[in-house]
């Protein structure tokens, strides 16, 4: 899973790289080979957010996830030095202590600083909402049966408010190098729904995702479609991304009170109609009945759902397993996410052998407990609603997929092309270059 913004802040990180050392050993004199370096330092920048991104599964946000841009642009511009025969000549006259190169640096990693501190999300803290909540549930956990339940449902298209925008959900299945569009049978996908706040704060924010069967292929959930069993999914996988969102994860009616799976949809009233459960963006809950940190649930997907951090806990009501309550009743401690601000949440789905040849869809509901909304009404209408569709193919899979999207390829081809062309242009001209320092 990738995020556009990360990558535009990464190849900025190898463009400042370039332009650092273009101001350091040329300064200044020769601008079309410090055009080259910029441009070989954005190729280094992107290729290197790219390596990360294959490295850890998505561009998860980490205090070292710019190493690899920076020192790919610095090797890079470097290789360039060499190819255009720059020698560099070392004046021995005394040089004050704040010299030229370390200003450049100074402004350098000041400038790092500044992008990667734009690209993390900008939250304080809103209190309030007490919930003391039962749910008759009809909840399927047969993973061994189908993975679909016909339920009723609202129907919900793409949308946004003047609030909050859904800005995208990346979703894709690829087996490096190879591109595909759509997952197939057997294939871990990850997806992540950015979140844009816009014109007023998301004050209380609460998200619903669920994943659908889309029986008639019209790209959104409406009657008629089937809602997908918590057997293949989960959301809140982990990631700084995720810190703040807190998903709902059940435990069994007696004690030790084992774990049996994270809840992202339950049917309620008879027939049943579709709850998908809402996932706080919080800080704190007040009470904690069971800690969730590092335990696993394995009704979600093989390989089951290992939780990050505390989430919100549920138990069963009764052995039957009839319906759920709430363990944590307590004054929920929201995380605002301020105005021109933003938030990602990631999820995981496996792709089962029954959904060969399905069209299906990732559904992403955004809501504001600020607005009056309860969060455990099914008919709840969101501040925005966005749609993934994506087609599960019949071939075998793999493991946990990445997506890189053609245009993130094609800006890469294009930048490795312009500093290759660039480089045997400029480099005809320039046999070889002393510069004094």
């Amino acid at each position: 899973m990738e995020s556009i913004n990360q990558l535009i802040a990464l190849t900025l990180i190898g463009l400042m790289a370039s332009i650092a050392i273009s101001l350091y050993f040329l300064r200044g004199k020769k601008p079309m080979l410090s055009l080259i370096l910029c441009l070989g330092g954005m190729f280094g920048g992107l290729l290197g957010a790219m390596m990360y991104l294959f490295a850890t599964g998505g561009l998860a946000e980490h205090p070292f996830m710019a190493v690899p841009s920076a020192l790919l642009a610095i090797l890079f511009d470097f290789l360039l030095l060499k190819y255009f025969g720059v020698k560099l000549e070392f004046e021995k006259k005394k040089k004050p202590w704040l010299s030229t190169m370390m200003t450049t640096l100074l402004v350098f990693f000041v400038l790092v600083a500044v992008l990667v501190a734009m690209t993390l999300p900008s939250y304080s803290i809103t209190s309030i909402m007490e919930m003391d909540t039962d749910i008759d549930a009809q909840l399927f956990e047969d993973r061994a049966g189908s993975t679909e339940d016909m339920m009723s449902v609202t129907s919900y298209g793409d949308y946004n408010s003047d609030i909050l925008q859904i800005t995208g959900v990346d979703i894709g299945g690829t087996d490096f190098p190879r591109i595909l569009a759509d997952p197939n049978v057997g294939q871990y996908c990850s997806f992540t729904a950015h979140f844009a706040v816009t014109t007023n704060p998301w004050v209380k924010p609460y998200v619903k995702v669920g994943i659908f069967h889309d029986v008639n292929n019209n790209g959104v959930l409406d009657s008629g479609d089937a809602v997908l069993t918590d057997a293949i999914s989960k959301v809140a996988i982990g990631g700084s991304e995720d810190a703040n969102w807190r998903a709902n994860c059940l435990y069994a009616f007696a004690s030790p009170y084992a774990p049996v799976q994270q809840l992202g949809v339950v049917g309620i009233g008879s027939p049943p109609v579709a709850l998908f459960m809402p996932i706080f963006h919080a800080t704190a809950w007040g009470t904690v009945w069971q800690n969730d940190n590092g335990k696993v649930f394995p009704g979600n997907t093989p390989e089951g759902y290992t939780a990050p951090r505390d989430m919100i806990s549920w138990q069963y009501t009764d052995a039957s397993g009839g319906s759920v309550t709430l363990k944590e009743a307590a004054s929920i401690t929201f995380a605002q996410v301020n105005t021109g601000s933003s938030s990602d949440l990631s999820g995981k789905f496996y792709c089962v052998t029954e959904m060969s040849g399905w069209h299906c869809g990732v559904l992403i509901q955004a809501f504001d407990a600020n607005q009056g909304t309860d969060p455990f009404d099914p008919n709840a209408v969101p501040l925005a609603s966005f749609v993934r569709a994506f087609t599960v193919g019949g071939g075998g899979g793999g493991g946990p997929t990445i997506t890189i999207t053609i245009a993130s390829w094609t800006v890469l081809g294009i930048l490795g092309g312009g500093t290759l062309i660039g480089a045997v242009i400029v480099g005809t001209k320039y046999k070889s270059i002393l510069i004094r320092i």
